[in-house]
C-alpha cells in the first residue's frame, strides 16, 4: 500500500507510536482472520454514508487483539477546507501550518468546534443525547445543558436548534428540564429530538405531572401525599405550612424558573403533533428498553426519591 506524506512532512498527532495522522480505513489487516466483521464495511456510520472503517475499527477493537506495529500504512493529507478542527489546528499551529479554515456547503452548520462531539460521534455507534442534565452525568452519552454545573456537559441553548444534523442519535432524552420552556418551546425542542433521531429511534422525556398535584387537593390524603407535602414544604418554605396543596402547586408554577407544567394527555399530544407514534408511560427509572432504564436522577437528595417519584411522570416514544 503506498504512503502519502501529510502537508508538513514531521510526522503526526501520534508520531511517537504511528508516525502520522493514520486513517483507520487504510490500515492493514489479516482478512482471513477477521473476516466476520468485514460485513462491518457497508454499515455507514455518518448520516451523509461514510464513516464505515470507524465501524471496521471499533469492531476489531472489540474482537480482536490490537496491537500497532509502529509503522504507519497511510498519513493524512490535511484539506484545509474541511472546517474547523481544534485538535488537528493546535498540531497545525505548533509546526508553523495555518489552520483550517470554515467548513463550507452543507456541512458548514455542523462543523463542530468542540471535540467532544467529534469524539463521541466517532467513537459510539448507538449515540445518546441528553438533554438538560443538571448534575446527572450519565455514561455512554452526549450531555447538553443551558447552564451546564459540569465541565463534561456541553453548553446549548435548548431553546434554538440543536447542532446536528438529521438522523444522528438512536436516543434522546430529557429529565426536569422540558417545563423551563414555553410551550411553544418545548414543543420545538421535541421537534429537533424527532429530527435528530434516527428511524426507530426513541424520546424519553421525565417532567413535574400536574394532575399528581392536583389530586393533593383531596380530603383524605394518602401517605405519599403527605410525605411529598411535608417535604416540599419544609425544604421550601421557612414555617410550617401543614398539608396546604395551594402552596405546593405555587411552589411548582413559580419556583426555579419554571415555564409550562404539563400533565400526561398534554405532552402525549405535543410529542404526537412533533411526529412520535407508540407513546407510553412509564414510572421515573423504569423502561422496557435497557438504553432507557434507570436514567433518571432527580431524587438524588436524601429523602426525594420517593418525593420524585411522585411529582415525575415518564413518557417515551418512537421516531417511525
Amino acid at each position: 500500500m503506498s504512503t502519502i506524506s501529510n502537508r508538513s512532512g514531521r510526522g503526526g498527532e501520534s508520531s511517537d507510536k504511528l508516525g502520522g495522522f493514520v486513517d483507520t480505513n487504510c490500515l492493514m489487516i489479516d482478512k482471513t482472520r477477521c473476516h466476520q466483521v468485514l460485513p462491518n464495511w457497508s454499515v455507514p456510520l455518518l448520516p451523509d454514508g461514510t464513516g464505515s472503517d470507524r465501524n471496521i475499527f471499533n469492531a476489531l477493537r472489540q474482537n480482536h487483539a490490537v496491537a500497532w506495529t509502529g509503522r504507519p500504512t497511510v498519513y493524512y493529507l490535511i484539506n484545509p477546507e474541511s472546517g474547523p478542527q481544534p485538535t488537528r489546528d493546535q498540531v497545525l499551529a505548533r509546526r508553523g501550518c495555518p489552520p483550517s479554515i470554515p467548513a463550507k456547503g452543507k456541512a458548514a452548520p455542523f462543523a463542530h468546534r468542540d471535540d467532544r462531539i467529534n469524539e463521541y460521534l466517532l467513537a459510539n455507534l448507538t449515540r445518546k443525547l441528553h438533554l438538560g442534565s443538571g448534575i446527572n452525568l450519565l455514561d455512554g452519552w452526549l450531555t447538553a445543558a443551558i447552564a451546564p454545573q459540569s465541565r463534561e456537559v456541553l453548553t446549548f441553548d435548548l431553546a434554538r436548534p440543536l447542532p446536528f444534523p438529521d438522523e444522528t442519535f438512536d436516543y434522546a432524552a430529557s429529565e426536569h428540564f422540558i417545563e423551563h420552556l414555553t410551550l411553544a418551546e418545548g414543543s420545538r425542542l421535541l421537534g429537533e429530538c424527532f429530527r435528530i433521531l434516527r428511524s426507530g429511534g426513541r424520546v424519553r422525556i421525565a417532567t413535574p405531572d400536574l394532575s399528581r398535584l392536583l389530586a393533593l387537593y383531596t380530603s383524605e390524603p394518602n401517605d405519599l401525599q403527605k410525605k411529598y407535602v411535608g417535604w416540599i414544604g419544609k425544604k421550601y418554605f421557612s414555617k410550617g405550612i401543614g398539608y396546604n396543596p395551594t402552596l405546593i402547586l405555587n411552589n411548582m408554577f413559580y419556583n426555579w424558573g419554571h415555564r409550562s407544567i404539563y400533565e400526561p394527555k398534554l405532552l402525549a399530544a405535543t410529542m404526537r403533533n412533533t411526529g412520535f407514534i407508540d407513546i407510553t408511560k412509564h414510572a421515573v427509572g423504569e423502561s422496557p428498553d435497557a438504553n432507557l432504564r434507570g436514567i433518571e436522577g432527580h431524587g438524588h437528595m436524601p429523602g426525594a426519591k420517593d418525593v420524585n417519584a411522585y411529582e415525575t411522570m415518564v413518557l417515551e416514544g418512537t421516531k417511525p
